[in-house]
């Protein structure tokens, strides 16, 4: 009779090699899925960078309300933070802005004497507009990963019923689905079968029911698809369970076509104000400006104009345009087709960046000159003049005129014609 030892050795070397034939398969997908999650989108691996980098440095509690959303939040973009590092890295954002404001009012205050309170009450408010931006960025990445997942959820339903239509086994098909869909689902796929594999679920179908119900309330016609799939497998009839098949690939088709209907409809609004804010309100501020600037006996400076037009106003259009972008629904179809065009490396290509910078570039100084020329170090030292007139630069017919027509002020400062 063998005894304990070698019964097992027997069985521990029988075991060991059934899990050489099954290992490369399961380290396959574990691998794929670190990896995946190493090189996630630039703009969530700097995130991730900050969090890391100030997140730890002070620990903030959170309330378990919040904790719950943001970790949500946090899983659904696939990235390794707590809620913690995100407040706290939101709170020093918001400390950095506002501080960094105070220090140069300070600089302008010990250079100058005048103490620039509207500078400190516009970086106060942008303070607070960080402290949001980056506590709500954990939202905007899950619904950029959403966004991007979810224009492949046609294609998956398509490949899980074809391969459902030749053998009815769910497992394979999403399998299959996995090997075929590009990034991010197709990682989301492998991750249901990370977590049988780890034995987080007994079974793929559990597995796969936990990772739809992150789908609820954002795309109800793909969870609605997937349990139309999983309905099939209990169907005796052969005809009932195909037709079944083709009926969750109808619910999916009709439900991102009726959400693009609606987005179309819900957008009409938000487009009309930006197209207020970005075009009709530049416009006119431009045009009533020097009578604002008369009525208000100049208390309007050129670096007011310059905050509130090239700062302020361009970055509320971009958010905004940001946020309509990103409430867009999924299921449009976005793929990596384009990059089998012959001609795809002319739209990747970096030379009509360097073109439109050559052309714009020398437009830019030009426009900058009457700033540049008021700034005596710089005159001084090339020794220039503030200003020059028509007749000095060779041109008779214009004669005294000058070019930048700077006014004098009592004060002995000169101004443009806005103050």
């Amino acid at each position: 009779m063998p005894t304990t030892q070698e019964i097992i050795a027997k069985y521990g070397k029988k075991i060991e090699t059934q899990f050489n034939a099954y290992g490369p398969k399961d380290i396959s997908y574990s691998r794929e899925y670190i990896k995946f999650k190493q090189e996630m989108l630039p703009e969530m691996s700097r995130y991730k960078r900050w969090t890391n980098t100030l997140g730890n440095l002070v620990k903030i509690k959170v309330s378990e309300k919040e904790k719950i959303k943001i970790q949500e939040q946090l899983d659904i973009a696939h990235l390794d933070i707590s809620s913690s590092q995100v407040v706290t890295l939101a709170i020093f954002s918001m400390l950095a802005v506002f501080f960094g404001t105070v220090f140069i009012a300070i600089a302008i205050f010990f250079i100058n004497g005048t103490l620039q309170l509207l500078f400190i009450f516009l970086g106060l408010l942008a303070s607070i507009f960080v402290f949001y931006y980056s506590y709500s960025t954990p939202k905007r990445l899950a619904n950029s990963w959403r966004l991007k997942a979810s224009s492949q959820m046609v294609p998956a339903i398509l490949y899980v019923v074809v391969y459902m239509k030749h053998t009815s086994n769910l497992e394979r098909a999403i399998e299959f689905a996995s090997q075929h869909l590009e990034v991010p689902l197709s990682l989301d796929f492998k991750k249901v079968f990370y977590d049988v594999e780890v034995g987080k679920y007994p079974t793929i179908k559990q597995s796969l029911d936990r990772y739809l119900e992150t789908w609820r309330g954002y795309a109800t016609e793909f969870i609605e698809s997937f349990h139309l799939i999983e309905s099939s497998l209990y169907e005796t009839s052969e005809a009932r369970r195909v037709q079944i098949l083709e009926k969750a690939l109808q619910v999916i088709l009709d439900g991102v076509y009726d959400k693009m209907l609606r987005y179309s409809r819900s957008i009409r609004s938000p487009l009309t104000n930006i197209y207020m804010l970005g075009i009709i309100l530049p416009t006119l501020g431009l045009a009533l400006l020097p009578l604002a600037s008369a009525l208000l006996q100049g208390a309007i400076k050129w670096h007011h104009i310059f905050v509130i037009f090239n700062v302020i106003i361009p970055f509320f259009v971009f958010y905004m345009t940001s946020e309509v972008l990103l409430k867009r629904p999924g299921g449009h179809g976005e793929a990596s087709v384009l990059e089998l065009n012959p001609n795809y490396y002319k739209f990747t290509s970096r030379k009509p960046w360097t073109v439109a910078f050559l052309i714009t570039f020398p437009l830019l100084i030009i426009g900058l000159l009457p700033f540049i020329f008021q700034i005596e170090f710089l005159t001084n030292l090339l020794g220039l003049k503030n200003d020059y007139t028509f007749l000095e630069l060779g041109v008779p017919f214009l004669q005294d005129q000058k070019i930048f027509d700077f006014k004098a002020l009592p004060n002995g400062n000169t101004a443009g014609p806005f103050g």
